[in-house]
């Protein structure tokens, strides 16, 4: 199932919502968290996997919960 559009506030795990996703032709990415909801170590484990398939955080457009991913040229 394609994952655009898709909206994860019912993943109990925000890993589930990337998990087994095939990203290789993604290059942005905005995610919105809940660390109250989900706490520190789903989301950094969520980031973690995120940049290990490429992809890296752009700091310049964090906007309190809402995350920027790009595939760096």
């Amino acid at each position: 199932m394609p994952i655009v559009g898709r909206r994860p506030q019912d993943c109990s795990c925000a890993n589930e919502f990337f998990a087994g996703a095939a990203l290789a032709t993604v290059r942005k990415i905005c995610v919105e968290t809940h660390a109250d909801v989900l706490g520190d170590k789903v989301l950094s484990e969520m980031f973690a996997g995120l940049v290990a398939q490429g992809f890296a955080l752009d700091f310049s457009l964090i906007r309190k919960n809402v995350f920027f991913f790009h595939k760096p040229a």
